[in-house]
């Protein structure tokens, strides 16, 4: 009986993983619903249902090291724009909603367009930074990732892509969420008064 709730729990645990938007957690909790499918197949000895997950389990440990070391960088590309790009705006209006959950200071108009780094990745919008750009520091408006991507791999690349674009610091005002204070933190940012500060290197 309890091995029978065990394979239950590692087959539900992998029905979950397909449910997540995040990469990370898909391939985190498809992972560990391996781990526990793979024990229960050995146990039962359904051998071709534990080399199976031993496969994903193998395949699922590859995936992680790569995200965790930012390997997904080296398929994004950068966009340098503004908020009047209509291509931009479609982008932003198709995730308003999560936006402003995000990103307390976002507005979706502008008197004057603001500068915009949109990271794409073969060719989809995956994430954009919005600011005010005063030499070489961009006061960050908004700093979004589509629920797919955050790993803060769209976060790794733009600080490592900003500097090649003349930007060597990053700031945030505002209201600030507590997750997205934490995100700012492993991010680089530092609290100095009323603001995060983020200088790039």
């Amino acid at each position: 009986m309890i091995l029978e709730i065990v394979g239950y729990i590692g087959s539900a645990l992998v029905v979950v993983s397909m449910l997540m938007s995040s990469i990370v957690k898909l391939r985190l909790f498809n992972l560990i619903g391996s781990i526990i499918s793979g024990t229960y197949a050995v146990l039962c000895g359904a051998l071709p249902l534990a080399l199976l997950n031993a496969f994903l389990i193998v395949i699922n440990l590859i995936n992680l090291v790569k995200l965790s070391k930012g390997k997904q960088e080296e398929t994004f590309d950068l966009v340098r724009t503004n908020t009047s790009d209509v291509l931009l705006q479609h982008f932003l209006n198709n995730y308003e909603a999560d936006i402003k959950q995000h990103c307390p200071a976002y507005q979706p108009e502008h008197e004057t367009p603001l500068t915009a780094f949109v990271v794409s990745r073969e060719g989809v919008p995956v994430g954009v930074m919005i600011g005010q750009q005063s030499g070489d520091r961009l006061e960050v408006e908004t700093d979004y990732s589509a629920p797919a991507y955050r790993d803060c791999s769209v976060g790794y690349y733009l600080h490592k892509t900003l500097l090649q674009q003349g930007v060597h610091e990053l700031t945030s005002t505002g209201n600030v969420t507590e997750k997205h204070a934490k995100y700012l933190q492993k991010m680089g940012y530092v609290k100095e008064g009323n603001q995060w500060v983020c200088k790039l290197s």
